[in-house]
């Protein structure tokens, strides 16, 4: 898209006011480019060092020139263009804008004239500090973000796991995870991350053109191929990732999954002969159960839901309790057993409407230790 005539001028305002000339144009630095044909930021690019060093106005048979330090103002500007060039993310006109006032103090303080408008006399200098390609050219090594990301942590497509099923979500999820922070492209998988320098844009466009691979061959449901045949163009991974994660916690399909999943909750016990491991595992198992209910719920309702599922539970008890004693009051070792596990049930469903228990719950909920208290209680 053509930059207009008024996004120019902004432009070459901000990279005035970079310089500490101002931002209205009435500083020297922006008279004198002005005075030069030089009315947008892409000219002074084009200016070369003795060129820079020759810049001066006449008026009123005056002629003004710029000291050293506005000269070596715009020698910083062109280089710190010349930065951006040669690792490979130029900076288009508009990213300009971007580029604040703390940015360019920062390149000021690691600039180094020599680095880039190297002269004959200062030539043997700079060729120790330079790397000579196959051509006989020399090259000035600078940080380059992509080539650091390219270069860096060696990625593997293959080790993330396939989605086949919905129902292997929490599993597969867990795993992708894992594999994204550890092949360091996990910003893909943070909703609220925003890149904001242009270096940092960069990296995140090869981020997202990784992961866009990764998941066109690992989401094979229907809602995962539907995602990727919608970012096909802009390989926006990020959005898949956002998409298919409120798909997996907020669909119709995943409330009835949380709806089964807080039934199981609430209702398996240990004791009753259904788990076959030890108690240890069944502990970890139902506090996994937990954690899965966790990621299907809004943050804010699980507590509240979870406890209202234990005390429907409770109130089912008392009545289940009664019912037996009822009808085996003639056994008499058999009603003192109802009886008493009654009073237990009575006693559980009471501490479960008591402000200090239900905060208590709350805080082992928290710290994944709720099914110990569940057991005593019931």
């Amino acid at each position: 898209m053509a930059v207009s005539k008024e996004d120019h001028e902004k432009v070459f305002l901000h990279a005035m006011s970079l310089m500490k000339d101002g931002d209205d144009g009435s500083g020297d630095i922006c008279k004198t480019l002005k005075r030069n044909g030089i009315t947008d930021i892409i000219g002074v690019f084009g200016l070369s060092k003795s060129e820079i060093e020759g810049l001066e106005y006449k008026e009123n048979r005056q002629t003004f020139k710029l000291n050293r330090g506005q000269l070596g103002m715009i020698c910083i500007l062109s280089a710190y263009n010349t930065k951006h060039v040669r690792a490979g993310v130029p900076l288009k006109v508009m990213d300009w804008l971007t580029v604040t006032h703390e940015m360019f103090d920062e390149f000021r303080i690691v600039y180094n004239p020599l680095d880039y408008f190297a002269t004959a006399s200062n030539a043997s200098t700079t060729s120790s500090t330079t790397t000579t390609s196959s051509s006989g050219a020399a090259k000035t090594t600078q940080f380059d973000p992509i080539r650091d990301f390219k270069r860096g942590i060696k990625r593997d497509p293959s080790l993330f796991p396939v989605l086949k099923d919905s129902k292997q979500w929490d599993p597969w999820y867990v795993d992708t995870k894992a594999q994204a922070r550890a092949q360091d492209v996990d910003d893909i998988l943070d909703p609220n991350y925003k890149a904001n320098t242009v270096e940092e844009k960069a990296v995140l466009d090869q981020k997202q053109r990784y992961m866009y691979a990764v998941f066109a061959k690992t989401l094979l449901t229907d809602k995962g191929k539907s995602l990727v045949r919608e970012h096909e163009k802009d390989y926006n991974a990020q959005q898949i990732h956002t998409k298919l994660l409120d798909y997996a916690q907020r669909s119709t399909k995943a409330s009835v999954e949380s709806s089964q999943l807080l039934t199981y909750i609430t209702s398996t016990r240990l004791g009753t002969g259904s788990w076959k491991g030890s108690s240890h595992s069944f502990i970890l198992h139902w506090q996994n159960q937990i954690r899965k209910y966790e990621q299907l719920v809004p943050a804010n309702d699980f507590f509240q839901i979870l406890l209202n599922a234990l005390c429907l539970r409770m109130r089912s008890l008392l009545y289940k309790t009664y019912e037996q004693l009822r009808i085996k009051k003639t056994n008499y070792r058999s009603a003192s057993v109802l009886k008493f596990h009654m009073m237990n049930t009575a006693l559980s469903y009471c501490l479960l409407h008591s402000p200090m228990t239900r905060s208590l719950l709350q805080m082992l909920i928290q710290k994944g230790s709720v099914v110990v208290f569940i057991t005593i209680i019931s």
